[in-house]
This record gives structure tokens, C-alpha cells and sequence, in this order.
């Protein structure tokens, strides 16, 4: 029984241990994220800025395409294998999915380069997007690759070395390099450049590292190579993943289809706001879809279930300050880029509301995934991207950029719900505790607080308001989560935490 419970605690400690260092490693990574949107907001019109986010949003459909569901399968497999210390079939499935996807990526890459033309004239309405087009895919083999082997280094629980490729090295790199293509006089054919530039030198990083990790390891045996089963699994993650991307970008098309390119480029800085929320949902899933993988894979229900909702609170109690903040601070924190941005913060704010539900029920769709469940997802995701779809065709032309945030905002609610359900009745497990009232009465005491207090407190400096009321904000938030009481679960787990950390700084 106390190894069982030993087992348990490491579990818990390994996963808390592991989201920690991604997130602040990934809180890094956005801050740069900010830094470089604020830049490029400044640079660049807010038509070119348009032009750009949807050549990005392009690239990133089309390295989810060559990528077929692989990444997650190298995730699930990898975990699977390593569990039973089957180091050539861990090996065998790296080089599997690099195999498939790597000449899938280079054809889709030269595909897209082709039909430019059709797809920036025909399609878009934009010619001038062409060129954006163009130079973006010739990232795309590399940024297919990077994911493959940051999949690899997931699986493994390696979360460092997602830190120094995707978080700091892609965004540092970026940073270097466009002021250079814009010194050049390239304007937005330099960012692009730029961005592409990072792509590669990420790619050769990501491969630097993995072939580390697997020089620690003695794998004696010819690779053994599992096409059958890896395609199984990830053929319908495939489609569930196109889907599930196509509802987080379906705004951006058809806001690029029906809108101006200066609406479009409003509506990428409000998303790109919003979007830096999802790290504390990212930072504990990447340790905690391996995890899941195992737990269920050895049949320790109950460890899934109890960590199912601890880490969901986490998730929550660490989101809901921020998409509380910015709902509030809509109109200054867009004022930051500029005073042609503020037009987006009605949309921010109902993107907000829609993420707090996203960071309750965000892991329920990995659930799906590592539990083997990848079918019953794709089909979640298949009524997600046509009930999108659907919002957005009828919203856009309408509303505009608000139309985008309620269509995306509700298909992401719905989805959600309905993977919540589905993880109840098929895994048993739900991530509901009496423990998220603390943070919930705790973020809304905040918010009445700042609400009574914002008239009296408004300065002529909106930087300094911004300042000023975050503190006094996140001060009440912490000081109810203190008064409310930490769970006794949660301190043991802490604890370990703590001597664990100590104990490695020591020696």
C-alpha cells in the first residue's frame, strides 16, 4: 500500500515538476511572443500585418496536414515503449513518422508554392498575398520535422528542450533576424524571411537534441519499425487534429475570405493576446499527455481520475486571473499597439469568456487521445469545425472581427462540453472538485473589487492604470485563494516538490 502511494505521489510530482518548467519556460517564450507582436504592429501596416497572419495561419494548416496525426502518436507510442524499456521500438517510432511525414511535407510545401496564385487571386481576393505565400512554404518541411522530434522529446518528459528550440530559440531568432531583413528594406517580405530563417535553425536544434537523448540510451537491436499500428492510431488524430486546428483558425480564413486585410490584422493581435492564456493549459498537458497514456495503459484508474483533477484545478486556478485581466483591460492592454487596434476589444472580451471555459474542460481532449479514444475525438472535432464553419459564414459578413470571436467563441465552448461528456462515459474519470469554487469566488471578488474601484482609480497614464489594477487585482485573487485554504492533497504534493528541488540544487 505505501508503495503504491509513493507511486502515486511520484506521478503527481513528476508531472508538477515537469509543467513547471514549461511554463515558465513557455511564459518566457510568449513574453517574447508580446514583444515580437508588438514590433511587428509597429513596423507594419495593419494591412501588411494582416497579409502576414494569414500566411502564418497557412503554413501552420499545411505542417498540420503533412503531419497526419503523427506527433501525437509519437507521443502516445514512445510513452507506451518506454514504459516497458523498449528502446528500439521508442527509436523505431521517431524514425516511422520522420519517414512519412518529412517527403508529405516537402510535397505539400511545393503543392502550395504552385497554386499561390489560384489561392492568393481566386481564392483570398488578395494578390499580394502570393509572395507571403511563397517564401512561407519552404518552411514548412522544417517546422514538420521540428514537431515531429519535439513529440519525441514530450514523450520522454524532456519538457527543457522544448523550452530552448520552440519557446526561446524560435522567438529569439525572429527577433534577430527581422530587424536585419527590415534594415535590408525588405518590409514584410523580410518578416516572412525571417520567420523561415528560424524555422530551419529550430529544426537543426530539435535534431541536436533528440539525438542526446538517444545517445543515453543502449539500443542493441535493429529499430523496429510498427507502420500498422502507428497509422491506426494516428490517422484518425489526423483528422481530428486538421479539424480541431480549423476550428482555432477558421476565423482567421474566413475573416481573410469576407474581410479587409487591415480587419484581419486587428483580429491577429487580439488572438495573439488570447492565445498567451493557453500556456497553462499547454504547460501541464505536455507532461500530463504521456502520463495519461501510461496510467491507462496499466490500468491505474483511480491515480488517472485523481490526477485528472488536480491538474485540471491547477489549470484553472493559474487561467482564470489572466482571461479575467484581460477582459477587464480589453481597450488599454490593445492600446499598447496602437489606437487602430482598440476596435478589437469587444471581441477580446468574448474570446476571454470562451477560454475560461477552455481551461476547465481543456484536457479533456487529451484524455480522448491517450486513452486510445482517437476516433471518438476526430468525430467531436469533425462537428466542432462544421458548427465553426457554420458561425463564422453566417457572423462575419455581418459583424466582422465580433462575428469571428462568437462563432469561434461558441464552437470552442461546445466542443469542449462534449468532450467532458464523452471522457465521463467512456474513461470514467471527470475533473470536477469542491475545490474550484476557491479560485472561481476568489476571481470574482477581484473583478467586483476592480469594477467599484475603476472610476475612481482611472489615471490620465493608461500604463500605469494597466499596472496599478493588475496588482491590486492579482493581490485580492491570491489573498482569497490564501484565505479559502490550500488542500491538504495539494500541500504533501507541494512539499515533495520542494525537497525534491532542494535536494537537486544541493547536489
Amino acid at each position: 500500500m505505501k508503495e503504491e502511494i509513493k507511486k502515486q505521489e511520484q506521478d503527481v510530482v513528476q508531472v508538477v515538476k515537469g509543467a513547471g518548467i514549461n511554463f515558465f519556460g513557455t511564459l518566457l517564450g510568449n513574453l517574447l511572443r508580446f514583444l515580437y507582436l508588438f514590433f511587428l504592429a509597429r513596423i507594419l501596416s495593419q494591412d501588411d500585418l494582416g497579409l502576414y497572419s494569414l500566411g502564418l495561419t497557412i503554413l501552420k494548416f499545411l505542417v498540420i496536414v503533412s503531419l497526419i496525426g503523427l506527433d501525437t502518436g509519437v507521443v502516445r507510442f514512445m510513452a507506451l515503449h518506454h514504459g516497458k524499456q523498449d528502446f528500439g521500438r521508442m527509436k523505431g517510432v521517431l524514425n516511422v513518422s520522420l519517414f512519412i511525414s518529412l517527403p508529405l511535407s516537402i510535397l505539400v510545401a511545393t503543392g502550395v508554392f504552385a497554386f499561390s496564385e489560384i489561392i492568393s487571386t481566386d481564392f483570398f481576393e488578395k494578390p499580394e498575398l502570393k509572395s507571403v505565400i511563397q517564401i512561407f512554404s519552404i518552411g514548412i518541411p522544417f517546422f514538420t520535422a521540428t514537431v515531429i522530434f519535439l513529440a519525441g522529446m514530450q514523450s520522454l518528459k524532456k519538457m527543457q528542450y522544448k523550452i530552448y528550440t520552440r519557446e526561446l530559440g524560435e522567438n529569439i531568432f525572429k527577433c534577430i533576424f527581422t530587424p536585419v531583413f527590415i534594415f535590408l528594406g525588405f518590409q514584410l517580405p523580410g518578416v516572412i524571411m525571417a520567420n523561415v530563417v528560424s524555422f530551419v535553425l529550430v529544426a537543426g536544434l530539435s535534431y541536436f537534441y533528440v539525438k542526446k537523448i538517444f545517445s543515453g540510451y543502449r539500443i542493441e537491436t535493429e529499430h523496429q519499425r510498427e507502420f500498422k499500428p502507428l497509422l491506426a492510431y494516428s490517422f484518425p488524430n489526423s483528422i481530428s487534429e486538421i479539424t480541431v486546428r480549423f476550428i482555432m483558425w477558421t476565423d482567421i480564413f474566413m475573416l481573410g475570405y469576407f474581410s479587409e486585410s487591415k480587419e484581419l490584422g486587428i483580429y491577429y493581435v487580439v488572438t495573439g493576446i488570447i492565445f498567451i492564456g493557453v500556456l497553462f493549459v499547454e504547460s501541464f498537458s505536455m507532461v500530463f499527455n504521456p502520463t495519461i497514456a501510461d496510467l491507462y495503459n496499466r490500468n491505474e484508474h483511480a491515480q488517472l481520475s485523481r490526477l485528472y483533477k488536480m491538474v485540471s484545478k491547477w489549470i484553472f486556478i493559474t487561467s482564470l486571473p489572466f482571461y479575467l485581466l484581460i477582459i477587464f483591460y480589453a481597450e488599454p492592454i490593445l492600446n499598447i499597439y496602437g489606437e487602430g487596434f482598440v476596435p478589437g476589444a469587444l471581441s477580446m472580451g468574448v474570446l476571454g469568456c470562451a477560454y475560461i471555459i477552455y481551461a476547465l474542460t481543456g484536457l479533456s481532449g487529451y484524455v480522448l487521445l491517450m486513452t486510445g479514444k482517437s476516433w471518438v475525438n476526430m468525430m467531436t472535432n469533425v462537428f466542432g469545425c462544421l458548427l465553426n464553419v457554420g458561425l463564422n459564414y453566417l457572423l462575419i459578413p455581418e459583424y466582422g472581427i465580433l462575428g469571428a470571436a462568437w462563432g469561434t467563441g461558441l464552437s470552442l465552448i461546445a466542443v469542449n462540453l462534449l468532450r467532458l461528456i464523452e471522457v465521463y462515459y467512456l474513461v470514467q474519470v471527470h475533473p470536477f472538485s469542491r475545490a474550484f469554487s476557491k479560485p472561481l469566488f476568489s476571481g470574482l471578488a477581484a473583478l467586483i473589487l476592480m469594477v467599484i474601484t475603476s472610476k475612481w482609480m482611472a489615471m490620465t497614464n493608461h500604463y500605469l492604470d494597466l499596472l496599478i489594477g493588475t496588482c491590486l487585482f492579482l493581490g485580492v485573487y491570491s489573498l482569497g485563494l490564501f484565505l479559502f485554504g490550500v488542500d491538504e492533497e495539494d500541500m504533501a504534493i507541494l512539499d515533495k516538490l520542494r525537497n525534491k528541488l532542494t535536494k537537486s540544487y544541493v547536489t
